[in-house]
């Protein structure tokens, strides 16, 4: 990652004026990195938006929407936000990109700016190595299911990002449960639905990262271009970007200088027997546990038998 964005080859124009470069070819709407004469950054997006954006609720902490005759602005206000921002924009341009009715376009840009509102608003600026972990558990998940089953069916089982599951992945009748953990012998279940399925079978995927220093290990970066190797369509890469996004991840550069070293891996199958808490009252909620891994050895099965 480098500090290099898409506005720095664009001169400051003069009052009233904005100096801009298109941003995207073939889209069914214009696209253009501007600048005004205060220097801020802008995403100038072309088409019949403006009354969508009138007395609307679309609220940025550091972003401003501003209507106008062609269009909208989308300004960043806040420098420290150049990263994020960025990549704000190049996901709603990849929102409408190959969509050809203009009305069709607007609609899901718009799907994807309330998308964009909810994230920042709950985005915590500074690093979340818990949330990190979780995501390279899911991720190096991903990477094993490429090398078994049809690169956009592995993107369609992954719930996590559109939550239409309890569970990680769902692949085909079966449902995944994917944990992180590090030395210490234990994995969080942070539902008492995690443990349940209507599906025939349901699995553990455990995998034990440690961090560890640069050359040891790999970052989060690594195991992404990796995955867009693998999957190697434009299509599928942005499906993928995507899906991210809607998981929560944003780029930032302090998720560069984290690194993990990959222990093991072990997988357990949840049937009769295995320990977990099997009723609860519907006064209770928010119900989390730790289950030890050593008590769970005799529901370990081997990955060949998992799919």
């Amino acid at each position: 990652m480098n500090n290099y964005s898409k506005w720095d080859i664009l001169l400051i124009p003069p009052e009233g004026r904005l100096s801009a470069i298109l941003a995207d070819k073939g889209n069914a709407l214009k696209y253009s990195w501007a600048k005004n004469h205060y220097g801020e950054k802008i995403l100038l997006v072309e088409g019949k938006l403006q009354k969508h954006f009138n007395n609307s609720d679309f609220n940025f902490k550091y972003i401003d929407l501003i209507p106008f005759k062609e269009g909208i602005q989308i300004i960043l206000k806040n420098e420290e936000h150049t990263e994020i921002f960025e990549n704000l924009c190049k996901d709603l341009i990849r929102s409408t990109k190959g969509i050809n009715s203009e009305q069709k376009a607007i609609n899901s840009l718009l799907l994807r700016i309330k998308k964009w509102q909810k994230l920042l608003s709950s985005l915590n600026r500074y690093l979340d190595k818990n949330f990190l972990k979780g995501l390279v558990g899911e991720l190096l998940f991903i990477k094993k299911l490429l090398g078994h089953f049809d690169r956009r069916e592995v993107l369609d089982f992954w719930k996590s990002p559109t939550e239409e599951s309890v569970h990680d992945f769902i692949v085909n009748d079966t449902a995944i449960e994917i944990k992180t953990k590090t030395s210490k012998n234990i994995i969080n279940i942070s539902s008492y639905e995690q443990m349940f399925t209507e599906l025939p079978k349901l699995y553990l995927y455990v995998y034990t990262l440690s961090e560890c220093d640069r050359n040891k290990g790999f970052n989060i970066y690594d195991i992404i271009g990796e995955i867009k190797k693998l999957l190697s369509d434009e299509y599928l890469i942005f499906y993928f970007e995507r899906l991210l996004v809607d998981y929560g991840f944003v780029s930032l550069k302090e998720y560069n200088e984290v690194y993990f070293s990959h222990i093991k891996e072990e997988a357990f199958k949840v049937g009769e027997g295995f320990p977990k808490i099997e009723k609860k009252s519907d006064a209770v909620i928010n119900l989390k546990y730790s289950i030890k891994i050593d008590k769970i050895e005799e529901f370990k099965i081997e990955e060949k038998d998992m799919f």
